[in-house]
């Protein structure tokens, strides 16, 4: 039975409950950290779901902000796609540190706009997880570590890597 109160690919709860699709055999979630999408019952009982599930949400998010509302994970509405989990891998997501910070950087001028000097508190946006291919939000803060040590982020005193500005250098990468 689904659960759905929980996001499958994260886990988190849901702010709203899924919506099961009874015509399309499959639940459509909205999560605020994977993002909008439906995903079939077959889908979930994958071999290869739990593994692929930082792609996944990237993929999900990607998606997204290409204007698409409700991606369908795992295949496409018609029918499922077997190679659909081997296509999530070839597909061009962050994978090296350097590639991930390039993203992350990226993802926190989205966030910022034209308002230099705004104060980003990492655990609002819980979207960056997925910009930058993560597992949870220990790898923004570590990413963070490094962008600080790099001098492309400056940290609130007292709120290290989780309260960050991104400095003229951030900027100029």
């Amino acid at each position: 039975m689904t659960d759905i109160t929980r996001c499958p690919i994260c886990l988190t709860d849901l702010t709203e409950n899924a919506i099961v699709l009874q015509h399309k055999d499959a639940t459509r979630y909205k999560c605020d950290v994977c993002g909008q999408f439906d995903v079939s019952h077959f889908t979930l009982i994958d071999s290869r779901f739990d593994s692929l599930k930082p792609l996944i949400r990237a993929w999900i998010r990607r998606q997204n902000k290409l204007g698409i509302p409700h991606p369908h994970v795992g295949a496409n509405i018609e029918g499922a796609s077997i190679d659909w989990f081997e296509d999530l891998k070839r597909m061009n997501f962050p994978k090296t540190v350097n590639e991930k910070i390039n993203a992350l950087l990226e993802a926190y001028a989205d966030i910022i706009k034209d308002d230099y000097n705004k104060i980003i508190k990492v655990n609002q946006y819980p979207n960056l997880i997925a910009e930058i291919v993560g597992k949870n939000l220990e790898d923004i803060i570590g990413l963070n570590q490094l962008l600080a040590d790099l001098g492309y982020i400056w940290s609130v005193p007292g709120h290290p890597n989780v309260h960050i500005r991104m400095t003229a250098k951030g900027w100029l990468h």
